[in-house]
C-alpha cells in the first residue's frame, strides 16, 4: 500500500513540474511577441516537396489492368487507370468516374453517358469504341470472369454514349463497371503490352520499373478530374522484402 501511495504521489508532482514548465514557456513566448507554431510553420512552407517515397513488401506480378488478381498490382492500376464507375470510399457505393451520368432504359439495359475531352496518356480523347474496346478486351481474361460475364450486348449510339444490356435484372452492374479500366481502342489493336506500356487516363503516368528495386510514376497534368489532382508530382515505390528471422 506504501509503494502504491509513493508512486501516486510521483505521478502527481510529475504532472504538476510539467504543468509549470509549459505555462513558463507559453509566457515567455507571449511576453517576446513570438508565435509557438510559426517556425515550423514556416519550415512546412519552405521545404514543401513533391516527390514521395512508399516501401512495399512485394513487386506487382504485372502492371496490366486485367491479367493479374493480385493486391500490389490493383494499387499500380489504380494510379494509371480509371473506369466508368469508382467506388465511394465512406459509403462503397459505385459513382460515376469516366461516366457523366447514366440511366436505366428498362429492367436490362443501361445507358451511359461519358464525360468528354477525357485524354489518355497517349493523347488520345476517349470515346465509346474505347469505353467498348475495353469492356471486351477485360472479357478475354479469365482473371476478370467476376466483373465481366453481367452483359449480353454492348451497342455504340454516339460518340460519348454507349448502352449496355445484361439480358436478365442484374443488381451489381454498376460495381463491376467499377472494376473495368478503359483503355485505348487503338492499343488493344495494335497488340499493346499494357504490363510493359501500362496506357490509361488515370492520376498518373507510368514512367520506369526496375525489377526488384522500385516503380516510378509522374502525375498527370492534363487529368480530367480537377477536384482531385495529384498534390505529389513523382510517386516512387521502394520494393523492400522484409527480412525473415533464421530458423
Amino acid at each position: 500500500m506504501k509503494k502504491k501511495l509513493n508512486g501516486l504521489i510521483c505521478l502527481i508532482l510529475a504532472c504538476v513540474i510539467t504543468a509549470i514548465c509549459f505555462t513558463g514557456c507559453a509566457s515567455a513566448l507571449a511576453a517576446s511577441g513570438e508565435k509557438e507554431d510559426a517556425p515550423a510553420a514556416e519550415e512546412t512552407a519552405g521545404n514543401k516537396r513533391d516527390d514521395l517515397i512508399i516501401a512495399i513488401e512485394s513487386e506487382p506480378p504485372t502492371l496490366h489492368p486485367f491479367d493479374h488478381k493480385a493486391v500490389t498490382a490493383g494499387y499500380m492500376n489504380s494510379l494509371t487507370y480509371n473506369c466508368l464507375f469508382k467506388l465511394d470510399l465512406d459509403t462503397l457505393e459505385p459513382i460515376p468516374d469516366l461516366c457523366e451520368s447514366y440511366e436505366q432504359e428498362t429492367e436490362t439495359k443501361w445507358i451511359f453517358h461519358l464525360r468528354q475531352g477525357i485524354m489518355f496518356h497517349d493523347g488520345s480523347i476517349m470515346t465509346a469504341e474505347d469505353v467498348k474496346a475495353s469492356m471486351e478486351y477485360a472479357r478475354t481474361f479469365t482473371t476478370t470472369a467476376d466483373y465481366t460475364s453481367f452483359w449480353t450486348d454492348i451497342e455504340i449510339i454516339d460518340q460519348n454514349t454507349i448502352a449496355v444490356d445484361t439480358g436478365t435484372p442484374y443488381a451489381l452492374t454498376l460495381n463491376n463497371l467499377a472494376s473495368i479500366k478503359i483503355v485505348p481502342k487503338a492499343l488493344i489493336d495494335s497488340g499493346n503490352d499494357f504490363n510493359q506500356n501500362p496506357i490509361g487516363s488515370g492520376p498518373y503516368v507510368f514512367e520506369s520499373y526496375t525489377l526488384g528495386d522500385k516503380l516510378e510514376f509522374e502525375a498527370f497534368d492534363d487529368y480530367f478530374d480537377t477536384d482531385d489532382m495529384p498534390k505529389i508530382k513523382h510517386l516512387t515505390w521502394r520494393i523492400i522484402p522484409r527480412a525473415h528471422p533464421e530458423r
